[in-house]
């Protein structure tokens, strides 16, 4: 439906050019040089975990006329005061999420957060209680000067308390009395993410020369947190053999033990506030290989390849995320090539079924909640993944693969502080390329109602429809295909 018609090459041509631009602007913003540390917050947790006391310290040249109190944090905060430039102490008032320094020579901002509350909330809510340990979101504790729209410069530190361990997003140092800092990535304070602290099992797999904190959360037997170790582990290696590296230089993972669940793993997230974190809910009473042949790990470690989308884009970062949770453990050797792609067009069938005449993939992406059209949106978003990777795959004569492409984005561009849209990311993919490969699916598929049509490309891969089941053909050519995605 609404096939491209004639004029696409000359509007090809003008976009390439605009891709350029758009990777020179991108490599600039992730590579810019990033602002000394001027802003601290000094972190104490009480030993009930009922509490954090916050010292936010500036640098004078630095200094903010506002600091602004998001609403989850103005709900907590307590006891505001400004430590002045000759030692002494003044009362501080919030008014509209807001406290006024104004006149006023403070060197620093002391406050309390409460975290009084007993029950343990949803997953998503940014306060978690569980098992002795907190998972608290960026935004219930973090005020943010107006002269931050970003967390560029900051650090957070966090006081030696021995039976309190901690783990936050950025880049981690320990000074000689043991105290714990972070440094944030240079991302926008309105990005969400989340430190953990209490009763943690904290470990570091090094993957690729990449150091990953890992932090299993709450109280939890010893054999139980070797296991979730394990299994994280696992799930970094799959990562590294889309193209033999971890995409970002600081990687966060909070696993928080669940009770017996239908699910192995029924809930899973990126964040990218403060730096990279991926956080995942786990029914701990399965065996490792349980976890192992699960696909949620692989899907969000996959998002990491790419930089954060527009919410209305996820079609493509969940597809593309989708693509690679099947295609990437079957290279790790956790799944068979052969169910991998079962799964795959198992994947493709239920999208296609959401699929109607009317609503785009784009529209629907928005709206996938109150419709229902989760399949649709994320193996859409897949389908026009595949067709990619063989389209860049038949046109360079298997020199240049999808893995190619986001290989060559990373080295550019990540990590970012950019927010970007599918057709952005498509464009400077196809740049990087030279290929006009992406943006065309994007105008065929995702701007159409149409569920993308993969009949050519189960044609090339040798993959039939039998009977309700696929058949596999041993012709040369379409196994190496098979075998060549599944492979590397």
């Amino acid at each position: 439906m609404n096939e491209i018609s004639a004029p696409h090459c000359r509007h090809t041509r003008h976009i390439a050019f605009l891709a350029i631009v758009l990777l020179w602007i991108m490599a600039q913003s992730s590579c810019a040089t990033v602002k000394p540390e001027t802003l601290q917050f000094n972190v104490t947790t009480s030993g009930r975990l009922d509490n954090l006391a916050v010292e936010v310290c500036f640098d004078a040249s630095d200094r903010p006329v506002t600091l602004i109190a998001d609403e989850a944090l103005a709900k907590r905060i307590e006891n505001a005061g400004a430590i002045l430039a000759d030692g002494s102490r003044r009362s501080l008032d919030m008014r509209h999420r807001r406290i006024e320094l104004s006149g006023i020579e403070a060197s620093c901002v002391h406050y309390a957060v409460r975290l009084s509350e007993r029950r343990i909330n949803e997953w998503s809510s940014g306060f978690n209680r569980h098992n002795g340990a907190v998972v608290l979101g960026l935004d219930h504790f973090l005020l943010r000067p107006t002269t931050h729209t970003d967390w560029s410069g900051v650090r957070l530190n966090f006081s030696p308390n021995p039976p309190i361990k901690v783990l936050a997003p950025g880049k981690l140092w320990i000074t000689p009395h043991g105290a714990q800092s972070f440094s944030f990535q240079n991302r926008p304070a309105n990005w969400t993410g989340a430190i953990a602290f209490g009763k943690l099992t904290l470990s570091v797999v090094r993957v690729a020369g990449v150091d990953v904190r890992i932090a299993i959360v709450g109280a939890i037997a010893p054999d139980v947190a070797l296991k979730l170790q394990a299994w994280v582990a696992s799930g970094l290696n799959t990562l590294t053999s889309l193209y033999g590296r971890i995409p970002v230089p600081d990687l966060q993972i909070l696993v928080v033990p669940l009770e017996r669940n239908a699910d192995p793993v029924p809930w899973g997230e990126v964040t990218r506030g403060g730096a990279d974190a991926v956080h995942l809910y786990v029914d701990s009473t399965r065996p490792l290989s349980d976890l192992t042949s699960n696909w949620v790990l692989a899907h969000e470690l996959s998002h990491l390849i790419h930089p954060y989308l527009t919410r209305s884009d996820a079609w493509f970062s969940e597809g593309v995320a989708s693509y690679y949770q099947n295609v990437l453990r079957a290279r790790a050797g956790l799944i068979t090539p052969q169910l991998a792609w079962k799964k795959l067009n198992a994947g493709f069938e239920r999208g296609a079924a959401q699929a109607t005449r009317t609503d785009t993939l784009a529209g629907d992406t928005p709206a996938m909640l109150d419709k229902g059209r989760y399949m649709r949106v994320y193996w859409g978003g897949a389908a026009i993944a595949l067709m990619a990777d063989l389209d860049f795959r038949r046109r360079s004569q298997g020199r240049i693969s999808l893995d190619w492409v986001f290989d060559r984005y990373a080295r550019c561009c990540l990590p970012s502080k950019q927010r970007v849209t599918a057709l952005a990311l498509m464009i400077a993919l196809d740049t990087i390329a030279e290929m006009d490969v992406l943006v065309p699916l994007y105008e065929r598929y995702a701007m159409t109602s149409q569920f993308p049509d993969l009949t050519q490309s189960y044609q090339e891969l040798g993959i039939a429809k039998r009977d309700g089941t696929l058949a596999f053909s041993q012709a040369q050519d379409a196994g190496y295909l098979r075998a060549t995605i599944m492979s590397q």
